[in-house]
């Protein structure tokens, strides 16, 4: 039965489990405080807020540090204005080359202080411009995608088949759905009982023939099939629009602003 029949949720949220959906709820977390609540889905009638940026102590990332945004890249619960580690990868953020993206390596190609994984333009210097905002530094942005997934020929990894996620299990140069062993385990995709987790012995379910390597997890990310967004790509495990970047299929062109491509980051 639906928890809010008027209103659209498919997720069904319900803080306060009381019944009633969270987006139709006016007191999602039944703590009595409504319109004015300072955290709408965490009970706090006293409504405290320390560094007052409008969000109460008890849902606050940064109880110390204004941050309305509540931005948090590694997810650890610690808001990045008052986290020494943004991206979670033991490098603190003063001296990390891409403080929002993991690379313990640090690896810099073209040597302009920016890591390769966070750089728009990782073999030449730059200073990250991007004027069409298609992800690809201006200088060596050449505006070619044959396969028009928002990803540049020469930095796509499948340059004919669409893969704007880039997924690369065993991290070559081709990606997923452009590799005829994805895995790597030297067995063909059409032959592997489990095409993305390497498992080179093929040892099975006699009865349903799933691989022993991947039952029940496809991807291999610790998120069962049945309750996971996308079973072929391990890096995403739930719906998620807030992580979404949006990319100019068609910078070179007039009028096409209205044609991008999803890019999960």
């Amino acid at each position: 039965m639906d928890n809010c029949q008027n209103e659209v949720n498919s997720g069904q949220e319900n803080s306060d489990d009381d019944g009633l959906g969270d987006v139709c709820d006016p007191d999602p977390d039944n703590d009595g405080k409504k319109e004015t609540d300072n955290c709408p889905f965490t009970s706090n009638p006293s409504q405290n807020d320390k560094d007052s940026d409008s969000i109460g102590d008890a849902c606050d990332n940064c109880n110390s540090l204004k941050n309305k945004n509540q931005t948090d890249h590694d997810e650890d619960n610690q808001g990045d204005v008052c986290d020494p580690d943004d991206d979670n990868d033991s490098i603190k953020d003063e001296e990390d080359n891409c403080q929002y993206e993991k690379n313990k390596r640090q690896v810099d190609s073209d040597g302009d202080g920016k890591g390769d994984i966070c750089d728009n333009c990782p073999k030449q210097k730059n200073d990250q411009s991007d004027e069409d905002q298609d992800g690809v530094g201006d200088i060596c942005d050449t505006d070619k995608d044959a396969d028009n997934d928002g990803i540049q020929d020469d930095l796509d990894n499948c340059r004919h088949e669409p893969n704007s996620d880039q997924a690369n299990v065993d991290k070559d140069e081709l990606g997923d759905v452009c590799h005829a062993d994805a895995d790597g385990d030297g067995i063909r995709n059409s032959e592997d009982n489990c095409p993305l987790v390497p498992n080179k012995g093929q040892e099975k379910n006699i009865c349903t023939g799933e691989g022993d390597a991947c039952a029940g997890d496809r991807d291999n990310d610790y998120v069962k099939d049945w309750e996971d967004a996308s079973k072929n790509n391990s890096k995403i495990t739930i719906t998620d629009f807030g992580n979404l970047e949006y990319i100019n299929l068609f910078p070179q062109a007039t009028g096409t602003s209205d044609i991008i491509a999803q890019k999960y980051t």
